[in-house]
């Protein structure tokens, strides 16, 4: 059986690394920070880079082997609870991981982190754990720094991977300096190492990554996607258990917490558009560093709808185009309705009867947007490509 073997963690200059064999094959991942952050970075212990590969041996089915030490609750937990609720998601059987532990707890800056990307779940997240814009957080729990990490989730959209990157660092940056956060901004190598589809580790990686900061964060909150009634053991998105993962991550010297879990997407919205800060940060497209306001973008979509429903739209002018919105309304609202019939969204759902107070949906736009729903899930995107599929069929 092939095996992950962790020989070395060092720093170089603002990088945290980790010379590896794996599978044969030496390796080095990196994480690399701004000069400032960089005395926080841990390197007496393997701790975010051992939960890493211990990921990568379960999609793998290698073994790992650890020669830097790490953290005793974080390999004790790893051992007895990680392991057996991820080999039953993927329907493996356990193997083995040998590490040496550490028990000294580290000299900590007290840091509160979260990540910020603007979307809904952060900036709920953000909300939730500040005292601006209205809000009020207990001094212990109140957000000092702000994370944006390069781990893939960059790798997805439409704008080339350093470009999409570099243009939401601008926008956390902007954030922070304007309501008074420390931002610390993280670059990795982890997805040439992690060549999965993001939704498959991102809750993992998450983790993994702030481990390598234990030195900075005392608490680190998680925007959670999901309610915890929707909580499931899914191996194709783990933040569907993020709960679990995130007691199994927390250390003597860093614990995370989920925020989010217990309200839906429309009440985080809700929460939004009483909270001043988002007005003019609110981006939540994946394909661009700006919200491209498509109706064929479903986040875009379903957020301007969610706005609208609130009597919201004029205070995002300046992050959404309103008037492509308002000219072209009917076919944003009968895109919503095809996704409530047809896939029953439960975004769609849960704001629908506050949408139907305000508008009706002219039946040809419904009948033109169930079509064109169905047809593109078959890939069919035109009535050119339809006539082609005719003329074959005879």
């Amino acid at each position: 059986m092939n095996k992950i073997i962790i020989n070395k963690v060092y720093r170089d200059n603002n990088k945290l690394c980790c010379d590896i064999e794996a599978g044969g094959v030496t390796k080095t991942l990196y994480a690399e920070v701004q000069e400032e952050f960089a005395p926080y970075l841990t390197d007496d212990r393997a701790d975010g880079f051992f939960v890493i590969c211990v990921f990568k041996c379960i999609k793998e089915h290698w073994e790992l082997e650890s020669k830097v030490p790490v953290s005793t609750r974080l390999y004790y937990q790893v051992q007895n609870y990680m392991m057996n609720v991820y080999c039953e998601a993927y329907n493996i059987e356990p193997f083995n991981i040998k590490a040496p532990t550490i028990d000294s707890e580290l000299n900590s800056e007290g840091g509160v982190g979260t990540g910020i990307t603007c979307g809904v779940d952060s900036l709920y997240t953000i909300a939730c754990h500040c005292n601006i814009g209205g809000s009020e957080c207990l001094p212990q729990y109140s957000l000092t720094h702000l994370v944006l990490m390069n781990i893939g989730s960059h790798d997805i959209g439409a704008e080339e991977t350093n470009t999409l990157f570099a243009n939401r660092v601008k926008l956390a940056q902007d954030f922070c300096n304007e309501f008074g956060f420390k931002f610390v901004k993280i670059d990795t190598n982890f997805r040439t190492f992690l060549p999965y589809d993001y939704t498959e580790y991102h809750g993992i990686a998450n983790g993994s990554t702030i481990l390598l900061l234990e030195k900075l964060f005392r608490v680190y909150y998680s925007s959670s996607s999901y309610k915890i009634s929707e909580f499931k053991l899914n191996r194709y998105d783990v933040s569907q258990f993020e709960l679990f993962n995130l007691a199994v991550l927390s250390t003597n010297n860093t614990t995370f917490y989920t925020t989010g879990g217990d309200v839906s997407r429309y009440n985080k919205v809700k929460k939004l558009v009483e909270w001043t800060p988002s007005y003019n940060y609110l981006n939540v497209c994946n394909s661009y560093s700006h919200n491209c306001s498509e109706r064929e973008c479903v986040k875009c979509c379903r957020t301007i709808i969610e706005l609208d429903a609130l009597n919201a739209l004029d205070k995002y002018k300046s992050v959404f185009d309103i008037e492509k919105y308002e000219a072209h309304k009917n076919e944003y609202l009968a895109e919503f309705y095809a996704r409530k019939v047809l896939r029953n969204d439960h975004y769609a759902i849960e704001m629908w009867d506050d949408l139907m107070k305000k508008y009706t949906i002219p039946f040809n736009y419904k009948v033109k947007a169930l079509v064109h729903f169905v047809l593109s899930r078959l890939r069919i995107y035109n009535f050119k490509q339809i006539r082609t599929l005719l003329k074959l069929s005879h």
